[in-house]
C-alpha cells in the first residue's frame, strides 16, 4: 500500500492511480521513462523495460489514495529491442 503523490513508487504508477475511481481496476502499462528509465531494477527488471500492472483503488479521497497491486508486477517486460514480453 502507498499514498499517492509521495514519491513512495515510480511515476507512471502515481499518475495511473489518479484517474481511477474507489473500487475500480484497472491494467496499466507504464513505458521506461516513467519507470525505470535506462537504470532498470536489477535483477528483474532490464533497462528501458515498459512495465504492465493490475491496479485496484481500494480506499481514499484523490488527495489520498491509498492503493494496492492486486496482482504481482503481473505482465512485466517487453524488452524495448526485441520486442518479448516475459514473465517474472
Amino acid at each position: 500500500m502507498f499514498k499517492l503523490g509521495q514519491g513512495q513508487t515510480i511515476k507512471g504508477y502515481d499518475q495511473g492511480m489518479k484517474t481511477m475511481k474507489k473500487g475500480e481496476n484497472a491494467i496499466s502499462t507504464i513505458p521506461p521513462e516513467m519507470s525505470y528509465e535506462e537504470s532498470g531494477s536489477p535483477p528483474k527488471i532490464p533497462p528501458n523495460a515498459t512495465l504492465q500492472f493490475d491496479l485496484s483503488y481500494i480506499y481514499g479521497p484523490l488527495s489520498n489514495i491509498i492503493a494496492k497491486m492486486v496482482a504481482y508486477l503481473r505482465t512485466y517486460l517487453r524488452m524495448d529491442r526485441t520486442g518479448r514480453t516475459q514473465r517474472i
